[in-house]
């Protein structure tokens, strides 16, 4: 595990050096300078991103996701230069994120599951990407794998205060993006699949309360604009500007990320085939592998719960933006690969020598795919896209990636 965490700060330690390269990237670091610190003037508003971009929510008076990853960043350029500052802050999602991916999945599998699953996150080729980017994609995710692994905790040690903690990060991860609420479908899962916690209506009522702390942002605009879709986030207000990525993945179709995610991570075909697995033997009232173990089937709620949240997320920035961009499916692949190490473990568990063999070879198989194209992402880290290795070693691929 410490080599885990020492070869991720390692892996990591370039990104200090480099310098923003991504309109996203320049937008937050702007915000995190005209923000007030009491949160006036958050806009970038008559900015060379205003004028370059042409988009009507660079020109809106209020930036449309909310100040919570900007504000961070002016937290801690009062000690460093911004740019510092930005990468300091995304240092601090860095290292919970894979002690939280070994957390969680340690409460639904052992040790060696649990590491499968910290391997594949620390390898994975879009989490190295947006962690070396001022994106919020991370904290998102990390605000989220928070509020589930204290919501897990609480069923153990049966704490309130673990149970609202854990409502209080997915009300932050709500507050990370414009689009981000959806993701309450998670702790509403969650919270209806235990029986227990439900007994206490109290703490339940206070629960709610918490997760609706989320919605402010929303409240917010609302009363500033009359809408929650106002006409100053949409539509354009120039001329308008792409850069080539943007023009690149404005051709994708709506499955392109998911198989760009398969071509970097082959073993995620185990999570496709349990998943559905699962589902038939509960149609014939039997049961499923998310169920060998007590509390276990809650891990295929949260991930159902999850895909879900990142189905929809993707549908409402297909429908605004008109791309499909894979680091907004982020949130759900530590959930994936906390899913596979459960598998993985069950699988070696029965000690079926083929089926050893066959899963050694795919977690190696995919071992390589993940590190050479985290190597091949981070090394051509301007492209802001993954790129998968085996499009590069198998001729006549290339032309699919975009």
């Amino acid at each position: 595990m410490v080599c885990l965490l020492l070869f991720a700060v390692l892996m990591k330690a370039p990104f200090m050096g480099s310098t923003p390269t991504d309109v996203d990237e320049m937008a937050y670091l702007l915000l995190s300078q005209n923000i007030s610190w009491t949160f006036q003037n958050y806009s970038t508003r008559g900015s060379v991103i205003d004028r370059a971009m042409g988009k009507n929510l660079y020109s809106s008076p209020v930036f449309h996701h909310p100040p919570l990853v900007p504000y961070l960043i002016k937290i801690f350029s009062c000690f460093f230069n911004v740019v510092t500052a930005a990468k300091i802050v995304n240092f601090l999602f860095i290292i919970p994120s894979i002690l939280l991916v070994f957390g969680i999945a340690s409460k639904f599998t052992d040790f060696k599951g649990a590491l499968v699953a910290v391997m594949l996150w620390s390898l994975c080729p879009v989490f190295n990407l947006e962690s070396s980017l001022v994106h919020l994609d991370v904290p998102l995710t990390v605000l989220l794998l928070a509020g589930i692994y204290l919501f897990l905790t609480h069923k153990v040690t049966k704490s309130k205060g673990q149970l609202l903690a854990a409502a209080f990060f997915f009300a932050l991860a709500m507050l990370t993006k414009y689009t981000s609420t959806i993701y309450i479908i998670i702790p509403l899962a969650m919270i209806a699949a235990d029986k227990e916690s439900r007994r206490d209506k109290g703490t339940v009522y206070a629960f709610l309360a918490i997760l609706a702390l989320g919605f402010l942002w929303w409240f917010y605009i609302f009363m500033q604009f009359g809408s929650l879709v106002p006409t100053e986030f949409m539509g354009i207000s120039g001329p308008r500007f792409e850069s080539p990525y943007l023009k690149s993945i404005s051709r994708r179709q709506w499955y392109y990320p998911w198989v760009i995610f398969l071509s970097l991570c082959p073993l995620a075909i185990l999570y496709i085939v349990g998943g559905l697995a699962h589902i038939g033997k509960l149609f014939h009232g039997k049961t499923g592998i998310f169920s060998s173990r007590p509390d276990v089937s809650l891990l295929f709620i949260i991930s159902l719960a999850s895909l879900a949240c990142v189905v929809l997320f993707n549908i409402a920035n297909a429908f605004t933006n008109g791309y499909w961009i894979m680091r907004h499916n982020m949130p759900m692949f530590p959930i994936i690969y906390i899913t596979l190490g459960y598998i993985v473990s069950a699988l070696l568990d029965k000690k079926n020598e083929i089926v050893t063999a066959y899963l050694v070879m795919l977690l190696f198989i995919t071992g390589v795919f993940m590190s050479m194209s985290s190597f091949l992402t981070l090394s051509n880290i301007t492209q802001l896209r993954p790129i998968p290795s085996i499009l590069f070693w198998i001729p006549g691929l290339k032309s699919l990636f975009i």
